[in-house]
């Protein structure tokens, strides 16, 4: 159970950096830079509905507003 928890903390801490990195700002794309955890990482944001991944290069992603509001949350 540890694992998932460290999972779900990597994805938060993804989101909160993507959204640090763009000022918050919507749509803003950037790329993700890492290894299997980070990759397993962006595709559970993605199932969550917290980001956008490019389909050509699924290391380049950005927000979504849910995605935002979460980064937002973990800020305060």
């Amino acid at each position: 159970m540890a694992k998932l928890e460290t999972a779900d903390e990597l994805v938060r801490f993804i989101c909160r950096q993507l959204y640090e990195f763009t000022d918050g700002r919507p749509k803003e794309w950037r790329k993700a830079v890492g290894g299997a955890s980070v990759h397993n990482a962006l595709e559970q944001a993605v199932e969550n509905g917290w980001l956008e991944v490019d389909d050509q290069d699924s290391s380049i992603c950005c927000l979504t507003d849910e995605g935002r509001r979460l980064a937002r949350m973990t800020l305060s």
